[in-house]
């Protein structure tokens, strides 16, 4: 695409009292196609919505879409100085080449998204103690960490009639190396009742019924990853791609997670609550200030269904079906992500619902409950369930890449696969973390 030349232009529009004024365009140097929008906000007394209307000479360019826009523009609250940045590959004037008359419109109005200050990521910074920032709502829709979905086209209209369309969640975020080494990403799952399971009544799937959270909990959008293991606890965990879901067979247990309930008894969930400050928990702990440790099996099933149910959803496709699309299992072990052969790197699948990568394959995640078989009714509804007071095997969820997803498996699967505290089953094993909200 040629550079765009541009005459700055001005033209403001007020609103509700609020002046638009000193709006100027430049083009970045050197020349990137990335056009500046600078402009001042005054009066202003509500949040308000920021438009970009563009022009060349006097051809209507049309606004300029969300997707090409970058900036503080949703939920604007004070007066002061702004700029946007325009990205004319994703507008439809991008083959316009050279424009000396280009301008804009600028225009705010009080139309701004229902509950734009909603947090609905944070960001936890593994490099420097108590540190993290919570990303609203009006900073995803102002792109500021990258593209998002809503209502994506792999989910049907039954699980976007659950989520409702304010579901919002980044996909940009893949381009993030950070965020699977020096950084933890969570996702905020809102306290309500959900229903979900396959409604197979096998005893090893969850039954259709209703799990309750009365507090909101936050999940990792990612498996834990090797570089992140390692960042947490100061260990050297190796592996030929660091950015796998941390799995060893000796290294990365329930115990090496937690901490020994066979020593001490307080690590012993649920009727024990602590955990080892030695573990990763406690040392993440340590670390972050905030109380850290392992989704029950309920809190990760609420997660990975993110508001389907049956076996049949995501634009009517099958588990089996879908499993390929959102996470690896041994028919695609070797033909799609990558490296090609084994768990794939994290985040190299579509997400679910909610966001939240690899949730159906992978490496199968351990969760804080004792494993039961077949101690879940259809139809029942459990509240803030925390599982068994005793077990031998701790549970797993989720499929892993050397599984089969014959019959559903990769998602509904509840199982303990010989998990006990001490022993886990090698790479294709692994975890993400949790946070419920006091």
């Amino acid at each position: 695409m040629k550079h765009m030349l541009f005459a700055a232009a001005m033209t403001a529009v007020a609103c509700s009292g609020v002046t638009v004024r000193d709006v100027q365009v430049s083009q970045h140097w050197p020349w990137s196609d990335k056009i500046n929008v600078d402009y001042t906000l005054a009066d202003v007394t509500e949040a308000v919505e920021v438009n970009v209307h563009a022009y060349s000479g006097g051809t209507d360019l049309g606004v300029v879409p969300d997707v090409a826009l970058v900036g503080p523009r949703h939920a604007v609250k004070t007066a002061g100085t702004y700029r946007v940045t325009i990205d004319p590959s994703r507008c439809r004037f991008a083959d316009y080449g050279v424009m000396e008359n280009f301008r804009v419109a600028v225009s705010v109005d009080t139309s701004t998204l229902a509950h734009a200050d909603e947090t609905l990521y944070r960001i936890v910074d593994l490099t420097k103690p108590n540190t993290y920032v919570d990303v609203t709502r009006a900073d995803i829709l102002d792109r500021l960490y990258g593209d998002y979905e809503t209502q994506p086209a792999w989910l049907d209209g039954s699980v976007n009639a659950v989520l409702g369309p304010a579901n919002l969640f980044l996909t940009g975020i893949t381009n993030d190396t950070t965020l699977v080494t020096d950084k933890l990403l969570l996702r905020k799952i809102k306290a309500g009742s959900y229903e979900i399971g396959t409604g197979t009544g096998t005893s090893d799937d969850f039954p259709i019924h209703t799990e309750v959270q009365t507090k909101d909990y936050w999940i990792g959008v990612f498996e834990i990853t090797f570089d992140q293991w390692n960042r947490v606890t100061g260990g050297n965990l190796s592996n030929s791609y660091m950015t796998r879901p941390a799995g060893e067979t000796t290294q990365v247990t329930y115990n090496t997670i937690r901490g020994k309930a066979a020593e001490n008894a307080d690590y012993d969930w649920p009727t024990g609550r602590k955990v080892d400050p030695n573990s990763f928990m406690g040392k993440l702990r340590t670390l972050t200030g905030l109380a850290f440790d392992l989704p029950t099996e309920s809190r990760w099933a609420i997660a990975g269904y993110a508001g389907s149910k049956g076996t049949k959803y995501y634009n009517g496709l099958t588990c089996e079906t879908l499993a390929q699309t959102l996470g690896r299992c041994s028919p695609n072990s070797s033909t799609s992500g990558f490296p090609m052969g084994g768990t794939a790197l994290v985040g190299r699948y579509l997400p679910n619902g909610f966001g939240l990568y690899d949730m159906l394959g992978n490496a199968r995640e351990i969760v804080l409950d004792w494993y039961a078989s077949g101690n879940i009714t259809a139809g029942a509804t459990l509240t803030d369930w925390e599982g068994p007071v005793s077990g031998t095997y701790r549970g797993i969820k989720g499929g892993c890449a050397g599984q089969s997803v014959a019959g559903g498996m990769v998602l509904t699967q509840r199982s303990s696969s010989d998990i006990t505290p001490e022993k886990s089953k090698g790479v294709d094993t692994g975890f993400r973390v949790c946070l419920v909200e006091e």
